[in-house]
C-alpha cells in the first residue's frame, strides 16, 4: 500500500527500476539509492562531468 507516496512520506513506493523492489524515495527520484547511484554516474558520465 504505497497510496502514492515514497517511504519516507508515509507511503511504500518501491523502485521504478527494472524488477527492483526496494524502497523508494523522494530525494532519489522514485529509485532505490542503488539505482539513483547508477543512473547519476551514467548521466554524468554521458555529459562529460
Amino acid at each position: 500500500m504505497s497510496n502514492g507516496y515514497c517511504w519516507a512520506h508515509g507511503g511504500g513506493k518501491r523502485c521504478e527500476g527494472n524488477g527492483c523492489i526496494k524502497p523508494a524515495y523522494e530525494h532519489t527520484q522514485n529509485l532505490c539509492e542503488l539505482h539513483f547511484v547508477h543512473v547519476k554516474l551514467r548521466d554524468d558520465n554521458h555529459r562529460g562531468v
